[in-house]
């Protein structure tokens, strides 16, 4: 949903674009909530205008590492390592575990030490060997930009370089050359919670009933099913009983602990602490037409940073709204006052504003959950919970929601897999 800022109106928690699942029947339960009229579809080249702070300097035109700006020396060793690698693709079937050894298969062993490896432990605060490839899709890392748009036009006709290199101009990459035709769609009233309270009318006039700030007692169970569970909302406590069935979204670590199941002792590494600074600028930022962007190079707090005006005109009514993401090492606990501060700074090094004065509102809030790492020991955990959980054999229970082992992380893809367990096990229509 959304943090209210009182008279400041509201911020969404990072660019929370609704993406298409290419599903029907799930796509139209989000967009019928509202009328046609009241969404914004972005679609083509301004689907999705992302950024990046690499190298020192800000790339309004691609989030995908620019190469060329780089040292002459170092950039000539990454073209030819690259072809090397491209020209072994074919001969070679390398084994891919790790994300190291995906971004060296993809792009060559020095590109994927001297740029990506940075970037990996940047953003992660772990090495590429410890992660899964998986990393490369949660923050876009699949292409690198090497060349200018007129050989890029060019090598394109290429799939295996067209697959590795980014054409270096997003809003003009030539059409015909985009293969996706998935669109996004945003309220014209900014605030994703409009779209929150339209979802909650809509569920209540069916005859949901939603439980908000709920907790859930244990599970009652009978013989290969989930008989009863209590659930406790407020002051009310409801026993719901006869359960046909019983759709879990909320993680498989709480699932197992529901079930009895024994879990290991060690969990892994702590997740990095996470910061959402809400602020709002008295003149547009200086990135260009981006929605958001990354922030690829070490020293710097930032994750990264929304311009919510970008994409919803309705969101500079009271100014430039932007959110910051910035993350913290596990064993620091950052002060709201702290976070405020390397926010400004960090906003004036990217060039976005001039000075602090600039800011009239700023505001950080500290999520309780951190950002969880893709790393391999935690799919891992996840795929041996997984499997001790469907060994229990629970007769009313299918499984949805975020799932490393499943790979599942972006909402279009949760929402896509849990409309085909529940289609595929209960044969349900929406």
């Amino acid at each position: 949903s959304s943090f209210n800022a009182g008279d400041q109106g509201y911020f969404d928690h990072g660019p929370h674009i609704f993406y298409e699942s290419g599903i029907e029947e799930v796509d139209a339960q989000l967009r019928d909530v509202l009328p046609d009229s009241e969404w914004i579809w972005l679609s083509g080249n301004r689907k999705d205008i992302a950024g990046a702070y690499f190298n020192g300097r800000l790339q309004t035109y691609s989030h995908y590492p620019d190469l060329r700006a780089l040292d002459h020396g170092q950039y000539s060793n990454f073209v030819t390592d690259f072809f090397a690698t491209i020209d072994r693709a074919n001969a070679t079937d390398r084994t891919i575990e790790s994300a190291a050894d995906y971004f060296c298969a993809r792009f060559g062993e020095v590109i994927a030490s001297q740029v990506v490896e940075p970037i990996l432990e940047k953003t992660w605060g772990r090495q590429g060997r410890d992660l899964d490839p998986f990393a490369a899709r949660i923050v876009s890392m699949d292409r690198v930009i090497l060349f200018g748009a007129t050989a890029m036009s060019k090598l394109m006709a290429s799939r295996l370089l067209r697959e590795r290199l980014a054409y270096p101009d997003q809003l003009n990459l030539p059409s015909g050359l985009r293969v996706s035709t998935q669109r996004g769609f945003y309220p014209k009233k900014f605030g994703l919670v409009t779209v929150v309270a339209a979802i909650r009318k809509e569920l209540e006039h069916r005859g949901v009933r939603i439980l908000t700030g709920a907790s859930l007692g244990a599970f009652t169970i009978g013989k290969g099913k989930i008989d009863s569970v209590s659930v406790r909302s407020g002051d009310e406590e409801l026993v719901l009983d006869d359960l046909h069935l019983v759709h879990w979204t909320a993680g498989l670590l709480p699932l197992a602990r529901q079930l009895n199941i024994r879990l290991p002792h060690d969990s892994g590494p702590q997740n990095r602490k996470l910061v959402y600074v809400n602020a709002v600028s008295r003149l547009p930022p200086k990135m260009g037409e981006t929605y958001y962007f990354y922030c690829h190079d070490a020293g710097y707090k930032t994750f990264r940073i929304t311009n919510y005006a970008a994409y919803c005109p309705d969101a500079k009514s009271k100014g430039y709204r932007l959110s910051l993401e910035l993350h913290f090492e596990a064993n620091l606990t950052p002060d709201r006052k702290e976070a405020e501060t390397i926010a400004i700074s960090e906003m004036c090094k990217f060039g976005l504003i001039e000075s602090a004065g600039q800011i009239g509102y700023i505001h950080a809030e500290i999520p309780a959950v951190g950002i969880p790492a893709p790393t391999l020991s935690g799919k891992k955990l996840h795929k041996a919970m997984r499997t001790s959980i469907e060994s229990v054999e629970m007769a009313n229970l299918t499984i949805g929601g975020a799932s490393p082992d499943k790979d599942l992380f972006f909402l279009h893809d949760i929402l896509a897999d849990s409309y085909r367990v529940l289609v595929e096990r209960e044969g349900w229509q929406l």
